[in-house]
């Protein structure tokens, strides 16, 4: 009886490890972005969510602390009620390279960077001139407001878009909006951009 306490606490305890890493936003080496992005997109379709890529490596002091920040309770809250989050590991521009591509040049002005989404792989945002890769000056605060601030907007085009239908991509300019996030008290301008759909 004893025994078999002992195998059930361990088994517990297990789990809820696997479960804290599950839910821990990190980059994975070895994982296969095409089928993760598959994933994310069943479980934005799911739980009607956009879809925040984040390009890194865990050699990088700024994406390593870009993910403490997220990983810190108040932001990750907000992001896991209307994210769904998953990582590609650029290695040292070595790796799932191909993959960047999709989103256009993101990783071109340094990393981290990200992409946004909707569950139909409609592109939002690109980050292409580095703007995340000083994250080690960003503050939570400012990231919360930001992440948030551009969840916003996105749903904004997407009303929008479902009681307008545009014409094509290039009209959705009109409603490009700037939000603004504060890097060691420089303000960094972000515009919203719409795309087709990221396909391979």
């Amino acid at each position: 009886m004893e025994n078999k306490l002992k195998y059930l606490l361990i088994l517990s305890l297990l789990c809820f490890g696997a479960e804290a890493i599950a839910k821990k936003f990190k980059y994975i080496p070895k994982s296969d972005p095409y089928a993760i992005l598959e994933k994310s997109r069943e479980k934005a379709l799911k739980e009607d969510k956009l879809i925040l890529v984040i390009f890194g490596s865990d050699w990088c002091p700024d994406c390593r602390s870009l993910a403490k920040k997220m990983n810190s309770r108040a932001l990750k809250k907000d992001i896991l009620q209307r994210y769904i989050v998953m990582h590609v590991d650029i290695g040292n521009w070595d790796k799932n390279i191909e993959f960047t591509k999709i989103f256009g040049d993101p990783i071109d002005g340094g990393i981290p960077s990200i992409a946004i989404m909707d569950k139909e792989k409609k592109l939002y945002y690109v980050s292409k001139a580095g703007e995340f890769a000083s994250a080690r000056g960003m503050t939570i605060e400012s990231l919360t407001k930001w992440l948030v601030g551009l969840w916003g907007e996105i749903i904004k085009i997407k009303e929008t878009e479902a009681n307008k239908p545009l014409k094509n991509d290039a009209a959705s300019g009109a409603l490009s909006k700037e939000l603004t996030l504060s890097v060691r008290g420089q303000v960094l301008p972000f515009a919203l951009v719409c795309k087709s759909g990221a396909s391979h």
